[in-house]
């Protein structure tokens, strides 16, 4: 622990005022200790900047959207750097269109990259970033990235083919749900089921289907599905950006050796786990990857 020094007069009283203390002679209000950072933030070019982190803690708002940008350690989980972020809705809505057009969205988990002033915002005492601009590039690079990185991995273990050795009965009869309750995925799914002229057996497991938590989610419910001895899972996402997909991205959730297939109602949007599933379910048409093995015959 860093010690400091102070002076001593020769009757080894402290130095300074009457009182006993240092010389305050020099010291600065708040403000003008505010205006002093203000400036050598200018003289050292900090105005306008680009910033990259991952997104945490996001609390849109009607007109002021925050969030923190945090870099984290190699582990992953340890916070490194936290830099907090203020958005005004005009800025919001622009950010949110460039992120559309790449596939992604403002949610927590995102990394990506934000430009606009630095702000001191002396009535707070906190300094933030006012964001005007976002880089979409950052996120899905990353995203594209480890995707690849997955599938490597998958490939040398031989579990990128593990699905396709797994036997699965031509019809049905008890069949695995994974899916959130308001999916769009999961309504489609028990319509065509309802419409099957065959008796089954639904098993249902619910999951986040996007959001930092769903990759633990979805491969619990897989684990509880395969546990509960169905013919097939069935996991029903329905929609949603790229960034949605971190779930289908997950080491964990690939690793899982059980028959599934997967419905999901937009075509082109396809993500690793595209590759590991049994190569039948991947089903660009909302039920179809159910519909004609419930009606009696394969698809």
């Amino acid at each position: 622990m860093a010690i400091d020094e102070v002076p001593v007069g020769v009757d080894g009283a402290v130095a300074g005022t009457a009182l006993g203390g240092p010389d305050l002679a020099g010291s600065l209000t708040v403000s003008e200790f505010h205006q002093l950072l203000d400036e050598a933030m200018r003289s050292a070019g900090l105005v306008h900047l680009w910033v990259t982190g991952t997104v945490t803690g996001l609390r849109p708002r009607p007109r002021f959207t925050t969030f923190e940008l945090v870099d984290y350690e190699d582990d992953g989980a340890t916070v490194r750097a936290v830099l907090s972020v203020g958005v005004f809705a005009r800025f919001a809505r622009e950010m949110r269109k460039t992120l559309a057009v790449a596939g992604a969205e403002l949610v927590d988990g995102l990394q990506v990259s934000v430009w606009g002033p630095l702000d001191l915002n002396p009535r707070y005492g906190r300094l933030r970033l006012l964001a005007q601009r976002v880089d979409p590039r950052t996120s899905v690079g990353a995203a594209v990235l480890a995707r690849d990185e997955l599938v490597a991995e998958l490939d040398r273990s031989g579990r990128l083919r593990a699905q396709a050795g797994l036997v699965v009965p031509a019809v049905p009869r008890r069949i695995g749900l994974v899916s959130s309750p308001g999916a769009a995925g999961r309504a489609d799914v028990l319509e065509v089921l309802a419409r099957s002229p065959l008796p089954l057996e639904l098993v249902e497991a619910t999951a986040a289907m996007s959001g930092p938590g769903a990759p633990d989610e979805v491969a619990r419910a897989i684990e509880l599905l395969g546990d509960a001895g169905v013919d097939v899972i069935l996991i029903a996402r329905g929609g949603g950006a790229k960034s949605d997909l971190a779930a289908w991205e997950s080491q964990r959730r690939t690793r899982l050796d059980r028959p599934r297939t997967r419905d999901r109602s937009h075509p082109g949007r396809q993500s690793g786990p595209d590759l590991p599933p049994h190569a039948d379910g991947r089903c660009h048409r909302p039920g179809r990857s159910g519909r004609g093995r419930v009606a009696g015959r394969t698809a």
